[in-house]
């Protein structure tokens, strides 16, 4: 279990983010903006920040920047609801000034699981193959057909961000999407 700390000024965002990795076995303590946000990661040391990118007043650049300041181990995931957020621009922007991951609130909700997983290394068993036909099979569930397209698109964002443990596990998803396509196709049953 870790101790997560989410920064979004979006309520609902916000209480799904919690539940989810609540529901994963993280405590989350929540902030609803920048500055609550840094004031808590002071306070608490969390082992992992989440902070959306666009919020009133002290935004998330101002408290990755803050974070980095004060620590470089932390691990920070950076969120945005922007249509503009899934350019390669911004996914180097946000690791350059120390975001350790970029995800984007329109992905499903495995991408984030998937990339707290990754950074905090809670499951040891994130790369092994139950974890990650796990992780295929709900792409299948949610997206059908699109789900090789999906795993495909976060993979080149993850590459073209310099992100290669997250590129590596979510190319291992995709070769698992693949598997599980073929088995689909050809009848087979999937668990």
């Amino acid at each position: 279990m870790a101790l997560i700390l989410m920064i979004d000024d979006d309520g609902l965002y916000r209480g799904i983010i919690e539940r989810t990795l609540a529901d994963h076995g993280h405590a989350v303590v929540t902030a609803e903006n920048g500055a609550a946000g840094i004031a808590l990661y002071r306070e608490l040391s969390p082992d992992l920040v989440i902070t959306d990118m666009r919020m009133p007043k002290v935004d998330g650049a101002e408290v990755i920047r803050s974070i980095r300041a004060d620590d470089v181990r932390t691990k920070i995931v950076a969120v945005s609801g922007s249509t503009t957020f899934q350019s390669v621009d911004f996914y180097k922007l946000a690791k350059e000034i120390g975001a350790d991951a970029v995800v984007c609130k329109i992905d499903p909700m495995e991408t984030v699981i998937v990339e707290v997983q990754v950074l905090l290394k809670v499951n040891a068993r994130l790369t092994s193959g139950p974890s990650i036909f796990r992780a295929a099979k709900l792409l299948l569930d949610r997206h059908g057909e699109n789900a090789l397209l999906r795993a495909a698109e976060r993979t080149n964002q993850l590459l073209d961000a310099g992100d290669m443990i997250g590129a590596a596990t979510w190319q291992r998803i995709l070769g698992a999407v693949e598997e599980l396509t073929r088995g689909r196709r050809d009848g087979e049953a999937v668990n």
